[in-house]
């Protein structure tokens, strides 16, 4: 299940990461890659544990042996909605390996693409044994050739295994803007939540 943070006991928009108060580094991502990296502690997903995760360039991360990078092509854009041949029927996907999907559209961290400043993706661990939270943050992406800067974080809890996504600026145009064109959910082989 889910919960916004605007309903009651919904969870307390709070973005964690900042470039000027952090000492993390950004990953090198090229546009359509990914980056294996560990959690710091042992977090369960659909009743399966892992100690490590792919790092997306297009918006999420997934688990497991497959370390393929999301591919672009995937967004929601309406319901069915299909072109250049692809699917992009959110209640139609059936996620291929264990993913989360913070917004699933197509960026571009590479910082030949137009990053500037302190843009791109990052990941921190907080908090103490028991309590920690993995934290992975888009910080200032734009969309493949476009314009706007992307700022938003996925996060991981050690204590109870929830995740939480946080959104700052979803960028870009009217084509990509309010994330209208990305898919947010979680999900693996079977099942998945939109």
């Amino acid at each position: 299940g889910w919960i916004d943070s605007d309903q009651p006991d919904g969870p307390i928009y709070s973005l964690d990461f900042s470039p000027s108060t952090s000492a993390a580094q950004p990953f090198v991502l090229d546009d359509d890659s990914a980056v294996t990296i560990s959690i710091g502690f042992t977090f369960e997903f659909y009743g399966q544990q892992y100690n490590q995760l792919h790092v997306h360039s297009n918006g999420g991360i997934t688990f497991g042996p497959d370390a393929s990078p999301l591919p672009h092509g995937f967004w929601y854009q309406g319901s069915p909605n299909t072109s250049a041949n692809t699917n992009r029927d959110c209640d139609g996907l059936t996620w291929t390996v264990p993913t989360i999907a913070g917004y699933w559209t197509d960026l571009d961290p590479n910082p030949n693409g137009g990053l500037d400043g302190d843009g791109g993706v990052y990941s921190s661990l907080y908090g103490t044994p028991g309590q920690r939270r993995r934290v992975v943050s888009w910080y200032q992406i734009p969309h493949y050739n476009s314009q706007g800067k992307n700022q938003f974080e996925i996060k991981l809890f050690e204590e109870d295994d929830h995740i939480e996504f946080h959104y700052a600026v979803l960028a870009g145009g009217t084509s990509f803007g309010g994330g209208l064109s990305s898919a947010i959910g979680t999900g693996g082989l079977d099942h998945e939540l939109l």
